[in-house]
C-alpha cells in the first residue's frame, strides 16, 4: 500500500515539475524512488535526508529508468520567488548528513532538468585578464569587469577633444624629479628662467588675501611684493635655474599701439584706408611694424633706458638721502604739499600715494606709472606717419593729424588724434596698485635681478628676445607667466618651455596669504603662510601639451589669433571663424597663407562658400592680427630691431644667479615692508640669500638675523 500510496501521490505533488509529465500521470518505481530522494533532500529538516547509500542507489536506479524510457523532455522554466531564490542558496552547516544532501541535489541538477529557473545575472562584462609578464601560462586564468559603456554626452564631449584627450596630463613640477641643469652639446650648461613680471603683479593683485589685501601698520600695500617674491622663490627651488630675468611692461606707448591706429575693424576714416592698401598690395603690415622698429626716435629711447639700468647697482634702488627703502618720516617728497608739518596725518591711501611719489622722484625711468600720466598719443602719430611715407599717410588722414599736433603745440591747445584700438577699454587700476608694483621692481633691483623693461616693447617681447639670445648660448628656458601669447615661443629641439598656471591657482595663493591677511602683526605674522612656501601651481608646458591646449602647434599660435582674433587684446579675426573652424583650417591648408590661397581658388580650394567670403572680406584684419600678435623673436616675428640693441650682450652674465651682495639692505627693506619671516630669511647667508645663489652660511660667517635686528632697532 505504501508502494501505491508513493505512485500515485508524488506525481500530484512533483510530476510537472520533476519530470515534465502531467500530474495525473503515474511514475514507474524507479522514478517514484528518484523523485522521493529529491523531495527528501530538499526539506528543510536536514536530518531525514536518507543516507549516503540511499542517496547513491536512488540516483543510479533514475539513471537508469531515465536511459530505458528514453530524454524526458524539459518543461518552460518557472520564475523563482524570492523566497525560493534564497532557499535555493547553499548553507554552510557542519552537519555531515546536510552537507551530503546538499552535494545529492547538486549531482541531480546535473542530470536533470533545474526544477527552478535561475535569477537573472547583473549585467557585468568580463573579460580575461592580461597574461602577466612572465608568461601567459603561468597561473590561472583571471577576469576583471570592464568599465560601463559611457553616456552619449560623455562621447560627445570626448570627440571634440580627441587632441587634448590623447595627451597624457602634464606631471606637476612638485611631483617631478629635481635634476641638475642638463649639459648641451655647444658645453654650456645651464636654464634661464624668464619670469612675466606683469602676470605675476596682477595674480597677486587680485588672487591674494580674499580681498583683503596686505598693508603695512603705516598703509603701504605689500600684496604684489610678498607674493612675488614668494613665487620666485618657489620658482626657483622647482626648476633649480642659473639665470633669473622678471620682465615687465614699459609706461608709455609701444609700436603696437601705433599700428593699431590703422586697425582695419576700427570702422574709422585711418583703418578704412589701411584695409584698402592692403587690398590693393600697397601696404603690408610686417614690412610697417619693421619701419617703426627702425625708426630713430624709438632706438634712441631703447638705448637710453638701456644704459641707465645696465649702469644702476643695486644700491641705487634704495632712497637716495636716507639710503632707507621706504621714504623717512617728515621726507618733503612722502607728503603732498612739501610742507611736512602743514599736512594732516595720512590714513592708508594717502601714505601709499606719498609712497609712490617718493619712489617716482627718483627712479622713474626704471619703473612704470599710473596711466594719468602716460603719453598722449604725439609721438605715437608722428612715428607712424613718418613710417607710412608722405603718399600713404595722407590717404589714412595722418598728415591733418600731424599738422593738428604742430598747430596745437604753438597755440597750446590740445589736438584731436586719432584713436589706438589696441587694448583699449581695459579698468584701469588704482593707485594702490602702482604704489606696490613700484615697491616690488625696485626690492627687485636691490636684489641684484634688474626689472627688465624697454620703451616702445612689451614684456612678452623681452621675453622672446631673452629666448632667441639664450638659445643661440646653448641654455634651456622656462619661461613663467599665464599669457598664451608666449605659447609660440615653445620649442622642444631647444629645451625652452612654459610654466602655466595650473587651475585652482588663486584659491591656494589666497589661502596661503590669510593668515597675514588676518592682520597678524609682529616678527611672526607671515609664518604660517611663509610655511607653504613650497607651493608651486605650475605645470610644464612642452609642445605637445600646447597642440592640447589650442590644437595647434606653437609656431601657428599667431595664425590661430589671426582667424580666431583676441578679445583681450581688441585684435579682431574672421568673422564667424572660431576655434574649432581655426583649427581646422590650419590642419587643412598648413598656415594663414595657405588658407588665403585655398580661399582665392574658389570652390576647389575646398573651403565652403560663406566661410570663403567672410576670409576675403576680413582679410586685411587678419593679416593684421597675425603681425600684432608676433611675439618679437618668434620664427616671422618683424625683424627690423637688432636684439642687442635691445639686450645687451653680457646681460645673461649679469643675470646669473650667485646672490645678492645687499643682503644687508634686502633683510632691511623688507623688514620696512613688514614681510618678517622673509626679513629673517634674507639676510646675509640666510636661507633666502642661499635660494638666490648665495653661498652657505658657513661661507658667508655672519649672523643670518642681523639685518633684520638692525633694522628693528632703527624703526
Amino acid at each position: 500500500m505504501s508502494r501505491l500510496a508513493g505512485r500515485l501521490w508524488a506525481p500530484a505533488v512533483w510530476g510537472g515539475r520533476a519530470t515534465g509529465k502531467a500530474s495525473c500521470q503515474l511514475l514507474s518505481p524507479r522514478e517514484s524512488a528518484f523523485v522521493s530522494s529529491t523531495r527528501a533532500a530538499g526539506l528543510r529538516g536536514r536530518k531525514h535526508a536518507p543516507s549516503r547509500e540511499a542517496r547513491q542507489t536512488a540516483v543510479s536506479a533514475a539513471a537508469e529508468g531515465a536511459a530505458e524510457a528514453g530524454a524526458v523532455p524539459a518543461a518552460p522554466p518557472v520564475k523563482a520567488t524570492r523566497a525560493r531564490r534564497a532557499a535555493s542558496k547553499p548553507r554552510v552547516s557542519d552537519d555531515t548528513g546536510s552537507a551530503a544532501a546538499a552535494a545529492a541535489a547538486a549531482t541531480a541538477s546535473d542530470s536533470t532538468p533545474t526544477p527552478v529557473a535561475p535569477s537573472r545575472p547583473r549585467r557585468t562584462r568580463i573579460k580575461p585578464a592580461a597574461p602577466s609578464e612572465e608568461g601567459s601560462g603561468g597561473g590561472a586564468a583571471t577576469t576583471t569587469p570592464t568599465a560601463a559603456k559611457p553616456t552619449r554626452a560623455r562621447r560627445n564631449s570626448a570627440s571634440k577633444k580627441a587632441t587634448a584627450d590623447a595627451l597624457p596630463p602634464s606631471p606637476s613640477l612638485q611631483e617631478q624629479p629635481q635634476a641638475a641643469p642638463v649639459t648641451r652639446p655647444n658645453g654650456q650648461s645651464g636654464v634661464l628662467l624668464v619670469v612675466d613680471g606683469n602676470y605675476l603683479a596682477n595674480r597677486a593683485y587680485y588672487g591674494y588675501g580674499n580681498g583683503q589685501r596686505l598693508a603695512t601698520s603705516k598703509g603701504v600695500p605689500t600684496s604684489i611684493t610678498y607674493s612675488v617674491v614668494r613665487t620666485l622663490r618657489a620658482a626657483i627651488r622647482s626648476v633649480r635655474p642659473t639665470a633669473l630675468a622678471v620682465v615687465f611692461d614699459h609706461r608709455g606707448p609701444t609700436f603696437r599701439a601705433a599700428l593699431s591706429v590703422l586697425d582695419p575693424s576700427s570702422r574709422t576714416r585711418a583703418g578704412d584706408a589701411a584695409a584698402r592698401l592692403v587690398q590693393q598690395g600697397r601696404l603690408d603690415w610686417t614690412d610697417l611694424a619693421n619701419r617703426l622698429l627702425a625708426a630713430e626716435p624709438l632706438r634712441a629711447d631703447l638705448r637710453a633706458v638701456g644704459a641707465a639700468q645696465d649702469a644702476a647697482s643695486p644700491r641705487a634702488y634704495l632712497h637716495p638721502t636716507a639710503a632707507t627703502f621706504l621714504p623717512p618720516a617728515g621726507d618733503p617728497a612722502a607728503t603732498t604739499s612739501g610742507n611736512p608739518a602743514a599736512e594732516p596725518p595720512l590714513d592708508a591711501a594717502a601714505a601709499g600715494a606719498a609712497s609712490s611719489r617718493a619712489a617716482g622722484g627718483w627712479n622713474a625711468e626704471y619703473g612704470a606709472t599710473s596711466p594719468a600720466t602716460a603719453e598722449d598719443g604725439g609721438d605715437v602719430v608722428r612715428m607712424l606717419a613718418a613710417a607710412l611715407g608722405p603718399e600713404l599717410a595722407a590717404e589714412c588722414g595722418l598728415t591733418e593729424a600731424v599738422a593738428a599736433l604742430e598747430a596745437a603745440a604753438a597755440g597750446g591747445g590740445r589736438a584731436v588724434l586719432p584713436p589706438q584700438a589696441y587694448k583699449a577699454g581695459r579698468t584701469p587700476k588704482d593707485e594702490e596698485f602702482y604704489v606696490d608694483f613700484r615697491n616690488l621692481q625696485r626690492l627687485l633691483g636691490l636684489m641684484a635681478i634688474p626689472p627688465l623693461s624697454r620703451p616702445w616693447l612689451e614684456a612678452d617681447d623681452l621675453a622672446g628676445l631673452l629666448v632667441q639670445q639664450a638659445v643661440s648660448e646653448g641654455l634651456g628656458v622656462r619661461i613663467l607667466t599665464g599669457d598664451r601669447d608666449l605659447f609660440q615661443l615653445v620649442d622642444d629641439a631647444h629645451d625652452v618651455a612654459l610654466l602655466y598656471p595650473r587651475r585652482g591657482a588663486a584659491s591656494a595663493a589666497a589661502s596661503a596669504a590669510a593668515p597675514a591677511a588676518r592682520g597678524v602683526a609682529g616678527p611672526g605674522a607671515g609664518a604660517a603662510a611663509a610655511r607653504r612656501w613650497d607651493d608651486f601651481p605650475f605645470d610644464e608646458l612642452r609642445e605637445r601639451e600646447v597642440v592640447g591646449a589650442l590644437g595647434v602647434r606653437p609656431g601657428l599660435v599667431a595664425d590661430y589669433k589671426a582667424l580666431t582674433g583676441d578679445d583681450s587684446d581688441r585684435l579682431p579675426g574672421v568673422t564667424g571663424i572660431g576655434p574649432k573652424g581655426a583649427v581646422q583650417l590650419l590642419t587643412e591648408h598648413g598656415d594663414l597663407e595657405g588658407v588665403w590661397r585655398a580661399a582665392l581658388e574658389g570652390a576647389a580650394g575646398g573651403i565652403a562658400p560663406k566661410r570663403r567670403a567672410a576670409l576675403q572680406a576680413d582679410w586685411p584684419a587678419a593679416q593684421y592680427t597675425l603681425t600684432m600678435a608676433r611675439v618679437l623673436g618668434s620664427p616671422g616675428a618683424p625683424s627690423g630691431l637688432p636684439p642687442r640693441e635691445v639686450l645687451p650682450d653680457r646681460l645673461l652674465q649679469r643675470l646669473a644667479l650667485r646672490g645678492y651682495e645687499e643682503a644687508g639692505a634686502v633683510a632691511a627693506a623688507m623688514a620696512e615692508l613688514e614681510m618678517w619671516t622673509l626679513a629673517r630669511e634674507a639676510g646675509p647667508g640666510g636661507e633666502l640669500w642661499r635660494d638666490f645663489g648665495g653661498g652657505g652660511p658657513a661661507a658667508a660667517g655672519v649672523d643670518t638675523g642681523a639685518g633684520v635686528g638692525a633694522a628693528q632697532g632703527a624703526a
